[in-house]
């Protein structure tokens, strides 16, 4: 009876648990969950995708500017703090280029290269935020540099193409 619920069930009930409270879940349930059923639980904590990163992907949601509580995109009011918020612009292909600009700066890599991407596919429009991408060619994150470059080199690309004479 070592593998009961006083053995050594309890810790391999930690693995689950563990795996599914870095993937944004509550690690004392799935604790609970693992201790039970760990056979089951722990390939089912693997296949877990990211909590966050189902969020931020979608492009639905954004921080209140008050509260910093997660709201829907389109709100107009904040549903904690109960106050009026600005239209918030989204991540996306309809995004300024001054907003593409202000997210290059942002603490998160995704959406850092989110913005390089949409600023290279916006060619000559995106002639503002060369400065900026080129700053960029010296992030510490390797991927935000590929992507910089990449940018740099298609907003570039694009101008000259623009500056050639036609035959």
């Amino acid at each position: 009876m070592f593998l009961g619920f006083t053995g050594i069930l309890p810790f391999l009930g930690m693995i689950p648990a563990w795996i599914a409270e870095r993937k944004g879940r509550n690690g004392f349930g799935w604790w609970l969950y693992g201790t039970t059923l760990f056979v089951v639980a722990l390939p089912h904590a693997l296949m877990l995708q990211d909590e966050e990163d189902d969020c931020e992907s979608s492009s639905v949601y954004r921080p209140c500017p008050f509260c910093a509580e997660t709201i829907h995109a389109d709100a107009t009011v904040c549903r904690f703090c109960k106050r009026d918020v600005p239209r918030g612009e989204r991540l996306d292909e309809t995004a300024s280029v001054a907003f593409l600009i202000r997210n290059l700066g942002a603490r998160d890599d995704d959406t850092r290269e989110k913005a390089i991407i949409l600023l290279g596919d916006r060619g000559a429009p995106a002639q503002a935020a060369i400065p900026a991408l080129r700053a960029m060619l010296e992030d510490p994150a390797r991927r935000i540099r590929i992507r910089a470059e990449w940018a740099v080199e298609r907003i570039g690309e694009k101008n000259l193409r623009l500056a050639e004479p036609s035959p």
